[in-house]
């Protein structure tokens, strides 16, 4: 069985804690320099601290009137508990002796949640990380392609090395017979077509179902691509 998370709050130290702030003006300057509002767990309790927050800043006295009517301002008394809980508060504690007790403990207890909400995201990006690394380890590495050097000519080392430098991607016959034979040559691209089958030879292909050397045909035949699911080791072709 999963062990139950710890809830780290106190909403009655809360309670205790603003019932202190009601004791002093002393004893708020310190709170409000200790404190924040979202180390309130409870959203009245927050909302009383913000109210006598704002009283002590406005140098204005800090009672059950002051604070109701300084929620009533801004309408938020009711979300604050209304009267009820404001008396609830003053009524808490007979002094604020023990304030910082409180105060401490409200704190400890913000710091124990933030940890908390911290080790939940780390958590969900590792488990992010580790489905991603699943996911690559599932992926098909490229196969590497024998090449029978010895058989090849250098223009069709050269064209190889072309094509296999960029798997996928389509170079056309003019690109080819530019790069490989040279913008002088004077042949047309039946010399690329050409050159293309006998390298796919060379290579051991099956001209019906090709792995190696794939023909763009959308919407004639266009050029030439390496395919993705083999890889070239380029360096032994002397070829960056």
């Amino acid at each position: 069985m999963e062990k139950e998370r710890r809830c780290y709050h106190d909403v009655e130290a809360e309670i205790i804690l603003l019932g202190c702030m009601f004791h002093g003006e002393a004893i708020v300057e310190e709170a409000v320099k200790g404190l924040e509002p979202k180390d309130f767990y409870g959203e009245n309790n927050r909302i009383v601290f913000m109210a006598i927050e704002t009283l002590f800043f406005d140098r204005a006295p800090i009672d059950f009137v002051t604070v109701r009517i300084c929620l009533e301002e801004r309408d938020l008394l009711e979300k604050a508990g209304g009267r009820e809980h404001l008396s609830i508060i003053i009524a808490a504690v007979a002094s604020g002796k023990h304030f910082r007790h409180y105060m401490h403990l409200i704190k400890r207890n913000t710091i124990h949640r933030e940890l908390e909400y911290s080790r939940e995201r780390l958590k969900t990006e590792f488990e992010a990380i580790k489905e991603d690394s699943e996911k690559a380890k599932d992926k098909k590495s490229p196969r590497a392609l024998t090449i029978p050097f010895e058989k090849l000519t250098s223009r069709e080392i050269v064209l190889l090395g072309l094509l296999a430098s960029c798997p996928g991607r389509v170079f056309s016959r003019n690109e080819l017979l530019e790069r490989v034979w040279g913008s002088d040559y004077s042949g047309d691209l039946t010399t690329v077509d050409v050159a293309m089958s006998r390298l796919c030879s060379k290579l051991g292909e099956n001209p019906k179902f090709p792995k190696y050397i794939l023909a763009d045909h959308i919407p004639a035949l266009s050029g030439y691509c390496f395919s993705e699911d083999y890889r070239l080791n380029m360096g032994i072709m002397g070829i960056n």
